[in-house]
């Protein structure tokens, strides 16, 4: 598996996110909510806008009282997820 990182500046990181997977045909988004502002430790704006435009799977891992919680679904339906757009 080859994982691709690429940081970038934007007003909009869920878009850029979205926009990124979609250009590099990726097959996993993977996004941390462990430095996450409190009001978006679930589900905030970024989580939220990437689970409804999502191009591909989706993996979204909490960082609460340092306890992962992960959640993936398949591609037919809402999948969880902003930190970085994996590709293989």
């Amino acid at each position: 598996m080859k994982v691709r990182i690429n940081p970038i500046r934007t007003r909009n990181p869920g878009r850029a996110i979205v926009e990124e997977a979609r250009q590099r045909g990726s097959d996993l988004i993977y996004v941390s909510t462990e430095h996450a502002p409190n009001d978006e430790r679930v589900l905030g704006p970024t989580t939220r806008y990437i689970l409804a435009k999502r191009p591909c799977r989706v993996i979204v891992e909490g960082g609460g009282d340092g306890a992962a919680q992960a959640a993936s679904r398949s591609a037919s339906g809402a999948v969880p997820l902003p930190a970085a757009a994996r590709s293989s």
